[in-house]
């Protein structure tokens, strides 16, 4: 969990490096649903952007831990 992590090294110099695997075939991801209004995009477009979606959303998460 980078967010516990940064929390307690708040006070401490570190370096996070942190990969994120996606958006990668083959994008193993059941949760599209903020793009099934999306009828024209194949089932593998809502997948990718799904995945980026999830990724976005886990640098946000860090990205607020770093400023609170």
């Amino acid at each position: 969990m980078p967010s516990l992590f940064i929390k307690r090294n708040k006070d401490n110099p570190f370096f996070l490096y942190l990969a994120f695997d996606a958006p990668h075939e083959p994008y193993n991801i059941d949760q599209t649903a903020w793009y099934e209004g999306q009828e024209t995009w194949e089932p593998n477009t809502k997948r990718y952007a799904s995945l980026i979606t999830h990724m976005d959303a886990a640098i946000g998460r860090i990205k607020r831990t770093r400023t609170t």
